[in-house]
């Protein structure tokens, strides 16, 4: 009898071409598809060796996957998909035409918050685990995202165009209401 669960103490290297977009389910699974092929895999806290199957189009093609309790949720170039997390099955669509979304990201209330800009203006929109827009959040502009990088001096956030700003110190100083 073991009193705790045993863990390898050396990281496993698993050969995946063009592995991409990690996820990890509830139960431990860890998911990625593999950028140059049309494979997802998946492996299970307790397997060694994880399952590669076909994926749909949607997740093989996948910029981000995102696992939540109510399936797995893709973000593509013009849409956000959800699928049924053991059988792929495509539950919902969520076409995004007017939109370019940028992220995805799991909210507390069982759906997600799709980083958007439309018209040069970012958005962030809280969708429902059915895949309906429910709320639009303007962000403002002095929030707008931009690429953060540690600083120098102190190791806080600091905008990366920063140094464009004759001797100014831009900080990235409030977070986005997600």
């Amino acid at each position: 009898m073991r009193p705790f669960l045993s863990f390898a103490t050396v990281a496993q290297r698993i050969p995946s071409p063009g592995a991409l977009a990690p996820a990890v389910t509830a139960t431990g699974e860890v998911w990625w598809h593999d950028g140059a092929t049309d494979r997802l895999y998946r492996l299970s806290p307790r397997d060694e060796t994880p399952e590669i199957m076909r994926a749909p189009f949607a997740i093989a093609r996948a910029a981000r996957l995102l696992a939540t309790r109510w399936g797995v949720w893709t973000l593509g170039v013009d849409s956000v998909q959800r699928f049924e997390a053991d059988t792929l099955v495509r539950l919902s669509v969520l076409d995004l035409e007017h939109w370019r979304a940028v992220d995805i990201a799991a909210d507390a209330r069982d759906g997600i918050y799709v980083l958007a800009v439309r018209d040069g203006c970012w958005s962030a929109l809280r969708i429902d685990c059915a895949g309906r827009i429910k709320q639009v959040i303007d962000l403002a502009e002095e929030i707008s995202p931009v690429h953060v990088r540690p600083s120098r001096q102190n190791g806080s956030p600091k905008r990366a165009d920063s140094h464009r700003n004759s001797g100014e110190q831009k900080r990235w100083e409030q977070a986005p209401p997600w």
